[in-house]
């Protein structure tokens, strides 16, 4: 049910996947990374939650240094995906810096994602290891596509 998000914002984008073909190639690594990127965040605040670690004292602290984190590695690793996407026969230096916007920015959404989500959950009174994956995977998958496919289309067609 979750996953039909995602896939509503690629129906919406179509025509820009049917013209740009090499984005369906790109959309697993942009979910993939996202979600891994998101995964980790999370299972560092769902455990300083469990450890009782200062989360309380200052969750704009551990906001932040994981949407630092998401800033850091989606410069890197979507520098290096962009890089890559320039090696494509025909490859468009546009093409690389959609991924490389993508990739950044979807793993910032990530990071922050990962943090809030269990935070705000568990001042709501619900367990985040229970229910925040669920929230987490949506919202990144959902947002990376929008931001990837967007792009794409404002810079390629």
């Amino acid at each position: 049910m979750t996953a039909s998000a995602a896939a509503l914002v690629v129906f919406f984008y179509s025509d820009t996947v049917e013209n740009a073909v090499i984005l369906a190639v790109v959309m697993p690594v942009i979910a993939g990374m996202g979600g891994n990127a998101g995964s980790q965040a999370l299972a560092v605040t769902v455990r300083r939650l469990a450890l009782r670690d200062d989360v309380g004292a200052d969750p704009g602290a551990v906001v932040s240094k994981e949407v630092l984190v998401g800033l850091v590695n989606g410069a890197v690793l979507g520098g290096i995906v962009a890089g890559a996407s320039l090696l494509v026969p025909g490859g468009d230096p546009r093409l690389g810096l959609v991924v490389l916007i993508s990739m950044w920015g979807t793993m910032l959404m990530a990071g922050f994602g990962g943090a809030f989500i269990p935070m705000l959950l568990h001042r709501w009174g619900f367990d985040p290891a229970v229910a925040s994956s669920v929230f987490l995977h949506t919202t990144t998958d959902f947002l990376g596509f929008m931001l990837l496919l967007g792009l794409a289309t404002a810079l390629l067609m």
